[in-house]
């Protein structure tokens, strides 16, 4: 991922002269502005959500120039904040900004100002092998119905992010599942769905989102088979605009349906009894 970060920003950033990955790499006569790359603590998230780690941006300028930080900082954050970048093993991960890390200070050793900056890079990805989910018709039905609602320039995918999927993406997963019974031969089974939308911006993701939601709306139910009129209903689709779209999901919906089954009640006569009787 150090390699990943390293070119983003040689790439993006303008007037950026190097990235060193260890103080001593940095020496006095370093040609700045540059950045020194210091990999933090790496934390787990859980079995699905893979893996976050920690990692901190100083950016050097001339001291005389302490406004460059300014700029510096922002093209820094603008280049990494929200992007999926693609690691040298293939695996795509996200890269978060979590602030600046204490106030600027001077570096006298080389003439320079500095500032820290905090970044967390997540991988997406299942801490063991994962496939998508295929077998489960409700999950089938709605990954279809995000496919007509996006369009074709969206992947959709069920149950977890593939290795290395490409935004803009839409992943469903099945969070919750509840039977109520409705007499002997009825029940209505239930399944809460969370939406993880990556678009390739942020204005990309809001409007997939806004889509999805006017469609939940607007469909009140939504087609579980072809050609069978078996129907899902929905129930109380929700947003939430502060989740991350890779590792917490945007949009939660419910869907219901009625399931009938015939229930063997057994013969309706165990035996006849017949008695003659004279007159």
């Amino acid at each position: 991922m150090r390699s990943a970060v390293t070119a983003q920003l040689l790439e993006v950033v303008p007037g950026l002269n190097a990235v060193y990955s260890s103080p001593d790499g940095i020496g006095e006569e370093a040609l700045l502005p540059c950045v020194l790359y210091l990999q933090g603590e790496v934390e787990a998230n859980g079995a699905w959500s893979g893996l976050r780690q920690i990692i901190e941006l100083w950016l050097y300028v001339p001291r005389l120039s302490p406004a460059g930080l300014d700029g510096l900082s922002e093209e820094t954050v603008k280049a990494l904040d929200k992007q999926l970048l693609r690691a040298g093993t293939g695996e795509r991960f996200l890269c978060v900004f979590e602030g600046n890390i204490g106030p600027d200070t001077p570096d006298e050793a080389r003439d320079a100002m500095k500032r820290g900056l905090r970044f967390a890079l997540m991988v997406p990805q299942p801490l063991s092998r994962t496939v998508q989910i295929s077998s489960d018709p409700w999950l089938n039905a709605i990954q279809t119905w995000t496919q007509l609602v996006l369009g074709p320039d969206w992947q959709v995918h069920n149950g977890s992010w593939p290795l290395g999927y490409e935004p803009p993406a839409v992943m469903w997963r099945i969070v919750d599942m509840e039977s109520t019974p409705h007499g002997k031969t009825s029940w209505e089974l239930r399944k809460k769905f969370t939406a993880f939308i990556a678009g390739t911006d942020a204005d990309q993701e809001h409007l997939a989102v806004l889509a999805l939601i006017e469609g939940l709306g607007k469909a009140v139910k939504i087609p579980l088979q072809p050609g069978t009129k078996t129907y899902l209903t929905v129930l109380e689709p929700k947003v939430n605009w502060n989740a991350n779209g890779v590792t917490e999901g945007q949009l939660s919906v419910t869907f219901s349906r009625r399931i009938t089954s015939a229930v063997d009640e057994g013969a309706l006569m165990q035996f006849i009894q017949h008695k003659r009787t004279s007159i």
